[in-house]
């Protein structure tokens, strides 16, 4: 598993996340983390689940899983998403252009400031997303 590393192992963090949450679908790496999935990835981690509106609710209220290097947003319709704790965020997997690559890999767009404070401007940035569960295995 990719997510490895920091104070908190990750693994450990995702099989804490996976016992709370029987009803997540599925777990997602984005970003930064997720370039290059075979070595360990340092926090902090953004991820990207798949659930409902009960999921995400009680995901707000465990506490116990809440840390400050992992940025977790939950899908709850197959589109709209909002982060289960942290600094309040929402979106949509449309406006992300949010694409499957194949069965454990995506790509999608964010925004992101560019430049210098004086001279600023908003560059969209192709991004990666790994399947970190389950994983599908491919046929051999």
């Amino acid at each position: 598993m990719p997510v490895t590393g920091g104070s908190v192992d990750g693994s450990q963090f995702v099989q804490r996340l996976l016992k709370s949450c029987l009803d997540l679908r599925s777990l997602w790496l984005l970003g930064d983390a997720a370039a290059a999935p075979e070595r360990e990835a340092p926090p902090p981690w953004e991820m990207i689940g798949f659930a409902d509106e009960r999921t995400l609710s009680q995901l707000r209220y465990a506490e116990g899983l809440h840390r400050p290097d992992v940025r977790l947003f939950i899908v709850t319709d197959n589109d709209r998403f909002e982060s289960a704790w942290g600094q309040p965020a929402s979106g949509r997997l449309a406006l992300w252009e949010w694409r499957l690559a194949g069965a454990n890999d995506a790509f999608f767009s964010q925004a992101q400031w560019q430049g210098s404070p004086q001279e600023r401007s908003v560059e969209r940035v192709r991004r990666r997303a790994v399947r970190i569960w389950p994983v599908e295995r491919s046929a051999a």
